[in-house]
């Protein structure tokens, strides 16, 4: 993934990503961390490898980094 993605949502930029399960079927899944409209939120991605249209979905929104960043590495 790169940080300029164009599957991104408008404005958010990305601080980390990781494959969302280790599971061979999953791998066109990625959990991302992003700073977007002045806030931490979580998103899952699907990269579009399999033919599906590309993008973000089941977005999750913190209150402040510490509590963003535990969520992304449970």
């Amino acid at each position: 993934l790169k940080e300029h993605n164009p599957t991104l949502p408008a404005g958010a930029y990305l601080v980390a990503a990781k494959p969302l399960s280790e599971h061979a079927q999953d791998r066109h899944l990625w959990l991302l961390l992003c700073v977007w409209n002045g806030g931490y939120v979580t998103w899952r991605l699907n990269d579009g490898t399999r033919g599906e249209v590309p993008g973000c979905y089941l977005r999750r929104d913190f209150d402040n980094l510490q509590s963003a960043v535990k969520y992304f590495n449970a």
